[in-house]
């Protein structure tokens, strides 16, 4: 069945005349063309968000993002942060902001690589510690955009399970970009290239 869905997919690229792809993703074909990235800055609502959540201002602050971790979270009780996460465990912290504006507000994010949460931190000039993702084909450009954009730190699986986190989190919160951010004016310029062909 996977077969079938990934040539469903290839038969309709094959069929396109343009297409666009991110500063780092692999070009779909030779009518691929780079565009910046689709993500927006988010705005700085500590306050708001530390008064719906219940989080301290005062401490540091790191999104979990992970759609699943299948771990013991009270390995992580004695961490000196507060954590914003979607996943039930009883200390983290949730609230109803936007996600960009919760990345924006929060000091540090810890997850695995996706083109999603890595142009969020890029977007919001946010330290990200990851752990590596050995089974996604395209890891490879993820990880390679997190050294060049991003404050970073790299943690082992058996670290992250085994709660041992703080050492990631400071030492990613401490480093500095190896460059400055690409532009983040993806839509706007897909926009304008589509217009530029249907009108």
């Amino acid at each position: 069945a996977l077969n079938e869905v990934c040539a469903g997919f290839q038969k309709g690229y094959a069929q396109a005349s343009r297409s666009f792809h991110y500063p780092f993703s692999a070009p779909l074909s030779q009518h691929s063309q780079e565009v910046p990235l689709v993500a927006p800055a988010g705005r700085l609502l500590r306050d708001q968000i530390a008064a719906e959540s219940g989080a301290d201002p005062a401490k540091p602050w790191a999104v979990v993002w992970f759609h699943d971790l299948d771990m013991d979270c009270r390995l992580l009780e004695g961490l000196p942060y507060e954590l914003f996460s979607k996943m039930d465990w009883p200390h983290a912290r949730r609230c109803s902001a936007d996600f960009c504006d919760l990345v924006a507000s929060a000091d540090v994010v810890i997850t695995k690589p996706g083109f999603g949460i890595v142009s969020d931190c890029i977007a919001n000039r946010k330290p990200i510690v990851y752990v590596p993702r050995d089974d996604f084909h395209e890891a490879y450009l993820l990880e390679s955009a997190i050294h060049k954009y991003c404050a970073y730190a790299r943690i082992e699986a058996a670290d992250l399970y085994g709660g041992n986190w703080l050492e990631s989190l400071e030492k990613a919160r401490q480093a500095s970009p190896a460059h400055p951010p690409p532009p983040l004016n993806g839509a706007a310029e897909i926009a304008r290239r589509l217009a530029g062909i249907v009108l």
